[in-house]
């Protein structure tokens, strides 16, 4: 229960923070960071829209090592940004508008 703790209050630093701060958790914190994120959008876009729900789901599943270096990459490029706001923007670029204006 307590190492639980202790990766959840790391994660929910990542989240407040910076990506300089998130790439500095351990790969597994980073690892489950990002499996939640994508699941999450997938989610909550196919309750909205299910072609772009399946979208998000297919483009970090069926290639998810590859996918997650990529995340990653663009996190360290962009040391300033949120991990969301990365994890967001690349999804929008595979996928196009997530949620219609």
């Amino acid at each position: 229960m307590f190492i639980a703790v202790l990766t959840m209050s790391g994660i929910a630093t990542a989240q407040s923070g910076t990506t300089s701060k998130f790439m500095q958790l351990g790969e597994g914190d980073r690892y489950w960071y990002l499996e939640g994120a994508v699941s999450t959008v997938s989610h909550l876009i196919a309750t909205h829209n299910k072609q772009k729900g399946d979208c998000v789901a297919n483009w970090y599943l069926k290639d998810r090592d590859n996918k997650r270096r990529q995340i990653e990459d663009t996190l360290t490029k962009y040391p300033a940004e949120g991990p969301t706001t990365i994890v967001l923007s690349l999804l929008t670029q595979a996928c196009g508008e997530l949620i219609a204006k």
